[in-house]
């Protein structure tokens, strides 16, 4: 079944959605708490990315936590880009992250945001590659994404979405996160991708990898180290000759 929500009628453009929780919720399976830390993983994430405006129509910041480090963050930036702080009052612990990042979503999806599509990027990291990954996003494109072979998991930290269909991938997406389930964000996200699929959304893979640079929350250690450098190179052919096609038919 075809949809009518089609975006191929008119010029591709890109919101920059960072999401962002400088003083996070006790959840489980996150590391990287400190909010000085993460602070400045922030405002160093947000400088490397106000210098790569050129890329978007707008860059978006969405906080959860409210806190005096965050409001002071979006003041440093509030001539630049679009902020909002202090979003998520709350929520179950054993939800997850995933479960705030959703929340703050559903914010972005309450906005008026004129762009064709929405990028989603972890605020506090950066994309080494992101000028090439984004050249590979088209008018058409519905859903760009990074799956593993076995299609369980998707790579959540930055992903495309139409924005016509921003409201359908989000609707009833937080209630199906569950960390201490086996749901994290990453499985329900592939989950829903797999579901809008089978009704006729395209769902695009990346041509290669993300090169992340920046310190990951869950293991709290550096994707960018030297050794992980030296690998993107393999990982990239691995990547092209894993993965299912270009696309989710």
């Amino acid at each position: 079944m075809r949809r009518v929500d089609s975006v191929a009628t008119s010029p591709r453009s890109l919101a920059l959605l960072l999401t962002a929780a400088v003083t996070p919720a006790a959840v489980p399976a996150l590391k990287r708490l400190n909010p000085a830390v993460r602070a400045a993983d922030y405002r160093g994430a947000l400088r490397w990315w106000k210098d790569r405006a050129a890329l978007f129509e707008q860059i978006i910041w969405l906080e959860s936590s409210g806190s005096d480090l965050a409001h002071a963050i979006a003041d440093s930036y509030r001539d630049e880009i679009v902020s909002a702080v202090g979003l998520v009052v709350g929520f179950p612990a054993h939800r997850g992250k995933g479960y705030g990042e959703t929340l703050l979503l559903e914010h972005a999806a309450s906005m008026h945001i004129d762009s064709t599509h929405l990028v989603k990027c972890t605020g506090r990291i950066r994309v080494a590659n992101a000028k090439a990954l984004l050249a590979a996003v088209t008018p058409s494109t519905e859903i760009m994404v990074r799956m593993g072979k076995d299609l369980a998991y998707v790579d959540t930290r930055f992903f495309v979405i139409a924005r016509p269909l921003l409201d359908r991938f989000l609707a009833g997406l937080k209630e199906s996160i569950d960390d201490e389930a086996g749901v994290p964000f990453e499985r329900a996200v592939a989950l829903r991708v797999l579901k809008l699929a089978s009704e006729g959304v395209r769902v695009t893979f990346w041509p290669t990898p993300p090169r992340y640079i920046g310190t990951g929350g869950a293991s709290d250690r550096r994707y960018d180290s030297l050794a992980a450098r030296l690998k993107w190179p393999v990982r990239s052919v691995l990547y092209r000759t894993k993965r299912l096609g270009d696309y989710l038919a």
